[in-house]
């Protein structure tokens, strides 16, 4: 799915804006987290690390988004759930920020400073998920707009993947040769096959040629079986000749 240049540009800034925003909550998060560990409460510092969190896995996410391929329905899905993770953790800190305290400030000024840097993470809380919703909504009006131009269905993407896979798969096997021959074309340029008379002579010929290798070979048979008849004749006579000289000897 194709939404132009421009709005690949316009979501790649908006996409670095975010990632470089969440990148410097983390760092000034942690860094408050180290500095006010003992003059905060136990609630404020989970709210914090919960921040944290959620701004590292969104450092985490982004990227990944610019690197695959883009998809709305995909793109739709994790802004969901980190629209949902960065809203829910503000309007968690939103709620108990009444109720903020400084346990171990002694003065009005380490107060004043502690209600300050509570106010910092309460702005700062907001300001990630007013930017994704912004993206969300310009995603939404620029894949409305591209289904107006033409496209059918929100479901065209994955039916127009099938259809390339289905026409691969169909040009694989449109060229890959028939197992029997008599199911593949012959060649261009190649020469006709043998019609009916010309198959019914060759059938003759054969015919011919398979009755005189009969005959001869009946006849090489005979002759062969006169041989061996003259050769026992002869040890015979043979046999009686010599049996005939003994009686004189």
């Amino acid at each position: 799915m194709e939404l132009g240049p421009i709005f690949r540009r316009l979501r790649t800034t908006a996409f670095c804006c975010i990632i470089g925003v969440s990148f410097v909550w983390t760092i000034l998060f942690c860094v408050d987290l180290f500095i006010r560990w003992d003059n905060s409460d136990i609630a404020q510092r989970n709210l914090v690390v919960v921040l944290v969190i959620v701004n590292a896995i969104t450092v985490v996410i982004l990227p990944i988004l610019l690197i695959v391929r883009f998809r709305a329905w995909l793109d739709a899905i994790r802004l969901i759930f980190l629209i949902f993770a960065h809203g829910a953790t503000a309007l968690a800190y939103t709620l108990w920020f009444p109720f903020v305290q400084c346990p171990n400030a002694t003065s009005a000024d380490q107060v004043a400073v502690c209600r300050v840097f509570s106010m910092f993470i309460l702005i700062a809380s907001w300001i990630n998920p007013g930017l994704l919703l912004a993206y969300a909504i310009c995603l939404a009006v620029a894949v409305n707009l591209y289904y107006r131009r033409g496209v059918s269905s929100p479901n065209s993407e994955m039916q127009d993947e099938e259809k390339n896979n289905d026409d691969a798969n169909t040009l694989d096997t449109a060229r890959r040769p028939s197992v029997l021959p008599i199911m593949t074309p012959p060649p261009m340029g190649a020469a006709p096959l043998m019609d009916r008379s010309s198959f019914s002579n060759s059938r003759v010929g054969s015919s011919e040629i398979t009755t005189h290798v009969s005959h001869a070979s009946r006849h090489l048979s005979i002759d062969i079986d006169d041989g061996l008849a003259a050769k026992t004749i002869l040890c015979i006579y043979n046999e009686r000749f010599a049996s005939f000289i003994r009686t004189f000897v």
